[in-house]
């Protein structure tokens, strides 16, 4: 159910959807599709805020999960593309660079143990040069690849 503006026919400036599962938008259309600044509130729980474009968070956005996931930073299409911050249930966090859903470029990710990897990432896992910081405070400096490291600079 739809209430709000309408151009031609379509959904256009600013109102309220809700979808046939109870999902809540609350924001600008263009063209009949969420696009602009607006607010979802998922069937679940989960809060979806920011720029739309095209019906997909697009721009800065913040995503609060039911599931205790907090996401803020950068999307594009629907998914993290760019700087974003992740909050993770088990209390890990990354704040880094992401492409297409995928930790990618540099950033560095905390473990609730306190442990600590800052450098490159690809495809989700450290890749190429970075550092890990033990909860002890030693730190191995070198070369990682595919997660793995391949190279300790301290030896």
């Amino acid at each position: 159910m739809y209430q709000g503006e309408y151009h031609h026919e379509k959904k256009e400036g600013k109102g309220k959807l809700v979808f046939a599962d109870g999902s809540i938008y609350v924001g600008e259309f263009e063209n009949g599709k969420m696009h602009g600044k607006g607010h979802l509130v998922a069937q679940d729980g989960s809060k979806f805020e920011g720029s739309w474009k095209d019906g997909k968070l697009d721009g800065e956005a913040t995503i609060d999960n039911i599931s205790g996931m907090k996401c803020t930073g950068t999307f594009q299409a629907g998914k993290r593309h760019g700087h974003c911050e992740v909050v993770y249930p088990s209390g890990m966090v990354y704040n880094g660079e992401w492409v297409e859903d995928m930790k990618c470029g540099t950033g560095k990710q905390t473990w609730a143990s306190g442990l600590i990897y800052e450098g490159e990432w690809d495809n989700n896992v450290p890749h190429g040069e970075g550092k890990q910081t033990f909860p002890s405070g030693n730190t191995i400096t070198g070369t990682w690849e595919n997660g793995k490291l391949l190279k300790d600079n301290n030896k």
